[in-house]
């Protein structure tokens, strides 16, 4: 692997808005604010045919690479030959993927786009003349990047790189902790989830909201609710908006209890926890329940859908009564909720 010193980059920014894809509206997005030709960090993936050998197995926190994988960090290591201008700073081959973490250091004559398409022909190129196959690129149709943008970035985009094939490895090892269901009919509404399906159906749960309006006494009351789920291990359902909130569900984290959180947007097609909400779904901690559709442009909470998350997650911790999960073309009634 390739080091450097970690610079303090300032991006000119001059408008946020994006370029989707047509065929992979959530993977293949550009920033059009942002020259791909300029000195920056970005963190990179990209993804092999189906059809192609797998680049290696994860072994715990490792990975070993197979005969192909080893074709492919043969051409990352020698990326720099190529292009002086770029340094990798991490990489890492996964089974079916791969990850760079690469720092263009001074502005270039072409975008990130062709070095990442000169590297993957390399790879490709390589593999034909090792495997003897048909002349056919072994890598889908473009990459996602990533652009650090602010202090503290890089330091994330490298760890989620080093703990790559560790998640991968508990997400195989506690696969109902990591379940996601496309469409969940709860009291007749249409979601999303990812996570532990079971937390639907925990003994103690209570939904956390904070509000101006709220008694003293009733805010009082509340404290003591979340407290008691807490100390007994139970659930607490919410969207966390404000500081209060987020304040008792950090206190839940921290002293064991489940969390179900509900968000204002659906989850994109190729959505991972990371951070600390990894954890907490290795764990079989945590829930996410969203709606059904995928907004690609992020856009603040309205107040009116706080009040839908809210309502329903009152609805969640009095035990909705109606609850449908829907996978793969079947239904799961009522009193059960394995996908």
């Amino acid at each position: 692997m390739f080091s450097v010193q970690r610079p303090h980059l300032k991006p000119q920014f001059i408008m946020r808005s994006y370029l989707p894809s047509r065929r992979h509206p959530d993977y293949l997005l550009r920033a059009t604010w942002h020259d791909y030709r300029s000195r920056c960090i970005y963190l990179v993936t990209f993804n092999k045919k189906k059809w192609v050998e797998s680049f290696s197995k994860v072994v715990g926190r490792d990975v070993e690479l197979t005969e192909a994988g080893a074709i492919v960090e043969r051409v990352i290591f020698n990326l720099p030959e190529r292009f002086p201008q770029v340094s990798v700073i991490r990489h890492c081959v996964m089974p079916d993927h791969v990850h760079l973490v690469v720092f263009v250091r001074e502005p270039m004559e072409h975008p990130l786009g062709y070095v990442i398409g000169k590297l993957k022909a390399a790879c490709s190129r390589l593999y034909w003349d090792v495997f003897g196959v048909e002349r056919e690129g072994i890598f889908e149709e473009g990459f996602n990047d990533k652009i650090v943008c602010r202090k503290g970035q890089l330091e994330r985009f490298i760890r989620y790189v080093e703990d790559n094939p560790l998640r991968l490895y508990v997400r195989r090892e506690r696969p109902e902790y990591f379940s996601r269901c496309r469409c969940v009919m709860l009291d007749g509404e249409e979601h999303s989830v990812y996570g532990n399906f079971m937390l639907l159906r925990s003994p103690v749960m209570s939904a956390v909201r904070v509000s101006s309006k709220f008694s003293p006494e009733e805010l009082a009351d509340r404290q003591r609710e979340w407290e008691e789920t807490i100390r007994c291990g139970g659930t607490l359902v919410s969207p966390f908006i404000s500081n209060a909130e987020k304040e008792v569900r950090d206190r839940g984290e921290a002293a064991g209890a489940s969390l179900i959180r509900i968000v204002n947007n659906g989850l994109p097609e190729r959505y991972k926890p990371s951070g600390e909400e990894f954890n907490l779904c290795a764990e079989g901690r945590l829930l996410i329940i969203a709606p059904a559709a995928h907004r690609s442009r992020s856009e603040s909470v309205r107040r009116d859908e706080c009040l839908a998350m809210n309502a329903l997650a009152e609805k969640i911790a009095a035990g909705a009564r109606e609850l449908v999960l829907r996978n793969a073309g079947k239904d799961t009634e009522d009193g059960s909720v394995a996908p």
